[in-house]
Formats: structure tokens, sequence, C-alpha cells
């Protein structure tokens, strides 16, 4: 009784979560999602904005399966349904290819930066390796004008025997 409670409550607290019958046949998420081939986000939207109906049994969606239901009147057109169903997916799509057109910008904007900022960094590369050459080339000078003086200089007892550089 504590779990059929808990259990309305939460069918309460999530509104888009429906009592289907257990007759008939029934798929979870991805299920339905292979079959009509949509993503499993797309169903859990669906479900989310009340245009499936499901419920939830132990964490898992369970969605009634139209083609299934043998209870329906063979008699009525499903025209108009798959129109509208058709539209929604187009207009799905087309909001989806904007989405993705917009993330491509991004990254392409991204992707230029990440560039400029190689160039920089190869210049800045380019540069600190002349530094260096310019700076080695400069203490190799230093090195053999200090090495010519020590040779020139006269040591103490040199001096003192009037030795001159």
């Amino acid at each position: 009784m504590l779990c059929r409670n808990h259990t309305e409550a939460t069918r309460q607290r999530h509104n888009h979560t429906a009592h289907l019958p257990h007759g008939g046949h029934t798929l979870t998420t991805a299920e339905y999602a292979r079959k009509y081939k949509i993503s499993t986000e797309t169903v859990r939207r669906r479900i989310r904005e009340g245009r499936l109906q499901a419920e939830l049994r132990d964490g898992v969606y369970w969605i009634k399966d139209p083609e299934a239901d043998t209870t329906q009147d063979d008699t009525k057109t499903t025209q108009p349904d798959d129109t509208v169903t058709t539209q929604e997916l187009l207009q799905e799509k087309d909001g989806r290819i904007a989405d993705l057109k917009h993330e491509l910008d991004e990254k392409n904007l991204q992707i230029e930066e990440i560039l400029k900022q190689q160039d920089q960094g190869q210049q800045l590369a380019a540069m600190q390796q002349k530094t260096i050459a310019t700076l080695t080339e400069q203490n190799q000078l230093l090195l053999e004008d200090s090495q010519e003086k020590e040779e020139k200089k006269v040591g103490f007892w040199g001096r003192l025997i009037g030795q001159r550089a």
C-alpha cells in the first residue's frame, strides 16, 4: 500500500507520466526510438511535453505502441496524424540543423583563434631562438676577449722581475 501511494505521488509530481493499460504492447524509450527512428532524447522530450503517454515503472518509461493497438478503428484515416508528425519532424530537423550550423560556426571561430595563438607561439619561439643565438655569439666573444686578457696578464713574479705584457 505504501509503495502504491508513493508511485501515485510520483506520477502526480511528473504530470507527463500517465497510467497505461497493461493490455497491448508497450516499448521502452530505447525500443520506441529505434522503431520510429528518432533519438531517445526526443522520446523523453515528447514524454515531458505530454505528446507521448508513458508510465514510469522501476525507473523505466513504458510507452504504449500505437501500431500494436488493435482496439483502434481501422476505418479511421491516419493521414492527418502522419502529416502533423511529418511537419513536426521537419520542424525538429530544421531546428536541429540550425543548432548544428550555429555550433559549427562557434567551432570555426574557436579553430581560428587557436590557429592565431599557435602562429603567435611560433613567432615567439623563433624570436627566442634568434635572441639565444645572438647571446651565445656575444658570450663567445667575451670569453675569447677574457682569455686574451688573461694570457696578457703578468703575474706577481713577472712584474717583480720587470716583465711586461
